[in-house]
């Protein structure tokens, strides 16, 4: 059954414009094209989230204007509900200019209007039924954001926040949300970080998390993918690759794919997967709501991922470490994956391997020549603060893997040290190993997987 879905958020009308390049100060370009479509970040998440299967009503507030008609008749068309669209008598409807390089990187200047002049009673009129999620952004007034969160809560409903535009929102007024999903920008403004690493998404998921009691934190980080935190671990989705055209709404088709998957089943890896690839479809396409795809485009590209996943050979991951290890090593992998079970399968990719457990994604490894004189095991995106799996810890010895050079002199391959907590600081990857590990050792290793067995990556290096 498809999720109901209420919606509150601006609508604009977008005048976009092409060109090869911005101007510099006090130079005049020509434009290669232009149109007239609509947009706003809340009527884009409207649209994209009844495209790709939700049963949606849409809060805002338009002008008594041609573009407000225009917009209304929209909505319609893609199916959501214009209940409670509102018109206002003081203020056109929200207006935006989005210039486009050829790149397709964007520049983009709103006009809210009639969007701040959305207000309480409007709110409170769609709440008179039921609704299985909220999505809500930033492009309102903040009393108004704020107001409608505490209405949906108050209903046990289900708050998803996107926090577009970048602003610094109070947070700690919209508590106990069930998804907080920033992009780059936007998170650096709300906590001054910016989500690159490992490192830096979990530290700034931790702010996050401290000033919105939010369940689920999800990085929106573009041709990066998406980063998940939750409960303290950090779970990373990279992008797919396609040729981008417009950037304009894909974090707004992004949140709204994860809102609607999220709300059907509850699978946060299952709806980030498929809000990734919905964000991939509409970055192809130029416009913003024009660049929406529907349920079936991003089923398809789904699909012929998988399908490509299955065309690349598998093979039991026994074979391939009776040809790739040799002596103590070759033992101990064994009985590690003996324990794992029968069920542990092997698929080969370009980077490394990936190993399935009872058909899934358990952790990837990779083999190579990283160091002749000794052979290693290595594994990364852990939390490593967990006290929970700290513990082990004291039993393994584990060495640097850097070879870059430029990390300094607490960086060098060869500086063995016992780690209690996270990855050196000054190093230049996350990534740990430990050395051949047996007895106690091999016991730990599993222990640790067994703790987070969906929430390692594991990698062998010969």
């Amino acid at each position: 059954m498809a999720p109901k879905i209420l919606v509150i958020g601006s609508i604009n009308m977008d005048l976009l414009m092409l060109t090869q390049r911005l101007p510099h100060p006090g130079e005049s370009l020509l434009s290669e094209q232009y149109q007239f479509g609509p947009g706003g970040k809340g009527a884009n998440q409207a649209v994209a989230a009844s495209l790709l299967g939700g049963e949606v009503t849409f809060v805002c507030k338009i002008g008594a204007d041609a573009f407000g008609e225009q917009l209304r008749q929209g909505l319609e068309r893609k199916k959501v509900s214009t209940e409670y669209v509102c018109v206002s008598e003081s203020h056109n409807s929200g207006f935006a200019v989005i210039i486009m390089e050829a790149d397709g990187n964007n520049r983009i200047i709103v006009h809210p209007a009639a969007n701040f002049d959305l207000n309480k009673t409007d709110i409170d009129r769609a709440f008179n039924q039921h609704y299985d999620g909220l999505i809500i952004q930033f492009e309102l007034a903040e009393e108004i954001v704020i107001y409608a969160c505490e209405q949906a809560r108050k209903r046990n409903i289900p708050i998803i926040v996107d926090t577009g535009p970048a602003l610094d929102f109070p947070l700690e007024k919209i508590p106990n949300i069930e998804i907080l999903s920033p992009n780059e920008t936007e998170t650096h403004t709300l906590c001054g970080l910016t989500p690159v690493t490992d490192e830096d998404c979990i530290k700034a998921a931790e702010i996050l998390t401290k000033r919105s009691s939010a369940k689920h934190i999800v990085f929106k980080m573009g041709e990066k993918g998406a980063a998940h935190y939750h409960n303290g671990v950090l779970t990373r989705y990279p992008a797919h690759k396609v040729s981008v055209v417009d950037v304009t709404a894909a974090g707004d088709v992004f949140t709204a794919g994860m809102a609607v998957q999220y709300l059907t089943d509850g699978d946060m890896a299952k709806a980030i997967q498929y809000a990734n690839a919905a964000g991939a479809l509409a970055v192809t396409k130029a416009g913003a709501q024009e660049s929406v795809p529907t349920a079936g485009e991003v089923e398809k590209m789904m699909g012929e991922v998988n399908l490509q996943k299955q065309q690349i050979s598998e093979r039991r991951i026994g074979d391939m470490i009776h040809e790739k290890l040799t002596g103590k090593v070759q033992k101990n992998a064994l009985n590690l994956f003996t324990w794992l079970g029968d069920d542990v399968s092997l698929v080969d990719k370009d980077w490394c391997w990936e190993a399935k457990y009872k058909g899934e994604d358990v952790f990837y490894f990779r083999i190579g020549g990283f160091h002749d004189e000794a052979n290693w095991l290595a594994w990364s995106a852990m939390d490593y603060s967990d006290a929970e799996i700290a513990e082990p810890y004291k039993k393994i010895a584990w060495e640097n893997i850097c070879t870059c050079g430029n990390c300094g002199s607490d960086c060098k391959p060869g500086r063995r040290a016992v780690i209690f907590g996270r990855a050196f600081e000054n190093c230049c990857t996350s990534s740990l190993m430990f050395i051949n590990p047996e007895g106690d050792g091999l016991e730990c290793l599993k222990a640790l997987i067994n703790i987070r067995k969906r929430d390692i990556t594991l990698r062998y290096i010969n």
